[in-house]
């Protein structure tokens, strides 16, 4: 993470550091990554892996360090994982949620640290005009996303030269073929079903008028963060947290529907859009990563035990997080088809 004060040594996960380097902290954001793998062979090595490595962790004294992005997984896990999920909570000295709607239960060591911006992965382009009446949905396309009901309301939309991406990879071949089959025959509609590289993605993001992401369950998404990071404005359904998120950037950046999503809300999100005219960028100054990666500093501090409260040192020992893990691989979870 970028900004992170100079006495923590921080490095992304991968399964040899994580068996063989020695390392104080293992922060997790996607604990299911850990378990699944396309193949049950697979499956069943990386379940051992990780197993190993808790052990690992209590032998040496580490600790475990966890973002909750969701209150609960996006698909049901089995025996299996459940059984892990206990083991690394037992593990757990430390725990990070993005906004105070996380759930996170009776627990000591608990900061609300919110998701930083990708501003600087970027570069900055701010003469890219957007193509009028371009729709974008991008990101890993699982049922929840709600990309079905997105599909249908473009049926409806009277409004001329409206056209919609649809661009990320699926969460299994039946179900990209389920969403091929309900885009056939619209021609105002593009698929681009594959993993996108971050160049690729964020010249679709720029391309675009608007960004629609019509979850049926939105808590977290990396995919509005990078949209507004590129300066565009995104629809998304209100609830508690798009409500906050919108009175923090601007409500002409996060719009939101009630209920399903219409052609109604499209054309009107796409009036109000056009309507904003040259508004700058969004006010992301929340998500600046340098107090983010020293409240995460803390966290790991007090999981250690090397920090009271408000930052105060209890004892000197050797540099905290050699290995701070991001299971994303440095970008959001649901950007581009990254899993």
């Amino acid at each position: 993470m970028a900004g992170m004060p100079s006495h923590v040594k921080s490095d992304f996960f991968s399964w040899r550091k994580a068996l063989f380097r020695t390392y104080d902290v293992l922060h997790v954001h996607w604990p299911e990554r850990f378990y699944r793998h396309h193949s049950m062979a697979g499956t069943i090595v990386k379940r051992i892996l990780f197993a190993v490595i808790l052990v690992r962790l209590r032998v040496s004294g580490g600790v475990v360090v966890q973002t909750v992005h969701n209150p609960e997984p996006h698909e049901a896990g089995d025996v299996g994982e459940r059984v892990l999920n206990r083991l690394m909570r037992l593990a757990t000295r430390g725990w990070i949620r993005l906004n105070e709607w996380t759930p996170v239960g009776a627990r000591s060591n608990v900061a609300t640290i919110p998701h930083g911006h990708y501003r600087d992965l970027y570069t900055t382009e701010n003469d890219v005009k957007p193509r009028r009446g371009a729709l974008l949905f991008f990101g890993r396309i699982r049922p929840y996303k709600g990309v079905e009901e997105l599909i249908s309301a473009l049926g409806g939309v009277r409004r001329e030269g409206v056209t919609l991406r649809i661009a990320g990879l699926p969460l299994s071949s039946s179900y990209g073929a389920e969403i091929a089959r309900r885009a056939q025959g619209s021609p105002s509609i593009e698929l681009d079903l594959r993993r996108l590289s971050d160049d690729e993605l964020a010249k679709y993001v720029r391309d675009a008028q608007l960004v629609v992401l019509p979850y049926r369950e939105m808590h977290n998404s990396g995919a509005l963060l990078l949209s507004l990071s590129l300066g565009r404005p995104v629809l998304v359904p209100s609830n508690d947290v798009t409500r906050e998120f919108a009175n923090e950037v601007g409500h002409s950046w996060v719009l939101l529907y009630d209920d399903e999503l219409s052609a109604d809300d499209l054309e009107r999100a796409l009036a109000e859009s056009e309507a904003a005219g040259t508004r700058g960028r969004p006010d992301l100054s929340r998500r600046d990563w340098g107090p983010i990666a020293s409240a995460t500093a803390d966290v790991y501090g007090k999981a250690l035990g090397l920090l009271a409260g408000d930052g105060v040192k209890l004892q000197e020992r050797r540099p905290t997080a050699q290995l701070g893990v991001r299971t994303d691989g440095g970008r959001a979870e649901d950007t581009g088809g990254v899993e």
